[in-house]
């Protein structure tokens, strides 16, 4: 019976739809008599009637029910008591749950390598992943695992992922879900001793060092609240709880912080930071008896919380920079817009009082922040598009992070949004550009800066300049290089253009083209933002794969396609279809787009002569 029910437990939350997992006949063996390592024909151990509900995969597979259904109505009449006892089942869980972790635990400990790592894939599949079907769709899924959902009791919750944790005691993530579920039951202080203790059994791991922040933040929201209870209350406020709101703010700071240093790639190490920020900035103006957030940011004594909106308006850029050619997610949204509360739409006239803030030159300003700040009110006034600001704002925005750079050369910051103004500039010159990003690149390698120096030196070498064309080759190929361990979803998206434009301008960003159609073009035309530039077809390699290489020497990838594609779609580009072993050599234009990968030619046509 007891080996029947693990079967059943299994497949009611490992639905096939979702695992590859099975339960291997070898693992009953110490339940009916004949060890672990022994062969063992479970049918001959169980009744035929319940032999009968369950599916026999392979001998290495093993056991499983036909379907999660089938499992579900088990469990209702053989641990719920009653084919009429509906959930009730579900009271007698965290019993069952206990046992199924603690005889796997047992069977962990005296197995071989290969089988302890079978088993902890199991635990995963059972206890950790959030992927089984949702049987009650009254609850709500999504936070846990869910056997964990289902548990009635948030004792019971408890009790199985503190079993879990004990059990598999050189597991973290096991423990850091423990953690997660301590600090939901608002039991703070047990919750970060053990996602402490997660995070330091493994200290690489980006998700350990995230929950860990999560947690603490937690308990921050929670002393936060009651604080702004008493102060509603006009309750007198122990300033204890203000120490211990900084110092678990530093913590989780560095929590995310150590996240994003592991892992740059997950939106969540940025936005889950840069709401905190966005919280404590809410909670001091609470406290500040300010009766608006424009009176409130305009106090000098104040200035921190200006340092907190700039860092979560850093985090946000970059977290929406990671899935540019997406739809920004709902929470870097909302992140965005209250944000965007703190002003009111009030942008000019805060902006007026903060550069009166500049003129004071107050010791307790720093003005650095402060112009990113005007910077970042221009850019929301915008909907935090730049090609959507004026050149007023343009060239505002270029006097401010020139000021900057001056006075704080080691915020990457002050680079990164002066060159997001310059390149909409016509008088501000290519080499200027190339000497801020490669003093930039000094301080911080990143792949983005990589990216742009390309795109810059492509622009000299179709100028003319051979030096220009070496130093591009060799940073896409570092490019390249970089990219091809990150998990980047786009890398061959060409997120920038060649446009019609002199200068700085003449690089497109991609979004000022339009929406994407379902040919991969965009719909607009063409002729007017993007420059069409001549080249030969250097190399074909299948009608997938072929390479055009531009006067200047560089060589960009194309999609030669088949004489049978030669046929214009709708909106989409033209294909003329060409030919391994006829058509190198010949001449031809198209549209440069510039991607992580390197150079793309889009829209390829011969040059009649």
């Amino acid at each position: 019976r007891y080996s029947f029910l693990l079967v059943i437990l299994f497949s009611l939350y490992c639905p096939v739809e979702n695992t590859q997992i099975e339960l291997p006949a070898r693992i009953f063996g110490n339940l009916i008599g004949t060890g672990e390592h022994r062969t063992v024909i479970l049918q001959n151990a169980l009744d035929k009637e319940r032999v009968g509900l369950l599916v026999y995969v392979s001998e290495k597979r093993g056991w499983r029910t036909a379907h999660y259904t089938i499992a579900h109505e088990i469990c209702k009449q053989i641990i719920g008591g009653s084919i009429e006892g509906g959930e009730n089942w579900k009271h007698h869980l965290a019993n069952w749950a206990i046992e199924y972790i603690q005889y796997f635990g047992a069977l962990n400990l005296n197995s071989d390598r290969q089988h302890s790592d079978f088993v902890i894939d199991l635990m995963e599949e059972m206890f950790i992943s959030r992927n089984a079907i949702n049987l009650d769709t009254t609850k709500k899924t999504g936070s846990f695992a869910r056997p964990i959902i289902d548990i009635q009791t948030k004792e019971g919750e408890l009790a199985v992922l503190q079993c879990l944790a004990d059990s598999f005691e050189n597991q973290p993530h096991f423990r850091a879900h423990y953690a997660r579920m301590l600090s939901q039951q608002g039991r703070h202080k047990e919750a970060q001793i053990e996602a402490r203790k997660a995070a330091k059994i493994q200290s690489h791991d980006r998700v350990l060092h995230h929950i860990l922040g999560i947690v603490l933040r937690k308990d921050i929201y929670e002393i936060m609240l009651s604080v702004e209870r008493d102060k509603r209350r006009r309750v007198e406020i122990d300033d204890q709880r203000l120490i211990d709101i900084e110092n678990l703010f530093q913590e989780a700071e560095s929590s995310f912080a150590r996240a994003r240093e592991i892992d740059i790639e997950h939106e969540h190490s940025y936005t889950s930071h840069a709401e905190m920020l966005i919280r404590a900035v809410e909670f001091g103006f609470k406290l500040s008896d300010k009766k608006t957030y424009k009176e409130f940011f305009s106090d000098q004594k104040l200035s921190k919380y200006h340092e907190m909106v700039d860092k979560a308006e850093n985090l946000l850029a970059v977290a929406k920079k990671l899935y540019e050619s997406s739809t920004p997610s709902s929470y870097l949204v909302s992140c965005e817009n209250r944000i965007d509360e703190f002003f009111s739409n009030d942008y000019q006239s805060i902006i007026r009082n903060w550069r009166k803030m500049l003129d004071t030159s107050a010791s307790d300003v720093h003005a650095p922040t402060i112009r990113r700040r005007i910077i970042r009110l221009h850019l929301a006034k915008n909907g935090r598009y730049w090609d959507d600001m004026p050149v007023s704002e343009l060239e505002d925005t270029l006097i401010l992070t020139e000021q900057n750079i001056l006075e704080e050369p080691e915020n990457d910051w002050n680079v990164r949004l002066w060159f997001e103004a310059a390149r909409r500039l016509p008088d501000v010159s290519v080499d200027l550009a190339i000497d801020r990003l490669t003093s930039l690149q000094a301080r911080n390698d990143t792949v983005e800066i990589l990216y742009y120096l390309y795109i810059l030196q492509t622009l000299k070498a179709i100028d003319g300049s051979y030096v220009a064309k070496e130093r591009a080759e060799k940073l896409m190929e570092e490019c390249h290089k970089r990219i091809l361990p990150l998990s980047l979803a786009d890398q061959k998206f060409r997120y920038n253009w060649l446009g019609t434009e002199e200068g700085l301008p003449r690089i497109v960003y991609f979004k000022k083209l339009g929406k994407l159609n379902e040919q991969d073009w965009f719909k607009y035309d063409d002729d007017k933002i993007l420059a069409r530039i001549p080249g030969k077809v250097a190399k074909i390699s299948s009608p997938k794969a072929g390479w055009v290489e531009l006067r200047c020497g560089l060589r960009a990838f194309f999609t030669p396609g088949h004489e049978r594609d030669a046929r214009s779609h709708k909106g989409s580009p033209l294909i003329e279809g060409f030919v391994k072993g006829r058509d190198e050599n010949i001449d031809v234009d198209f549209y440069l787009g510039f991607s992580y990968d390197g150079l793309r030619a889009y829209e390829v046509k011969k040059v009649e002569l």
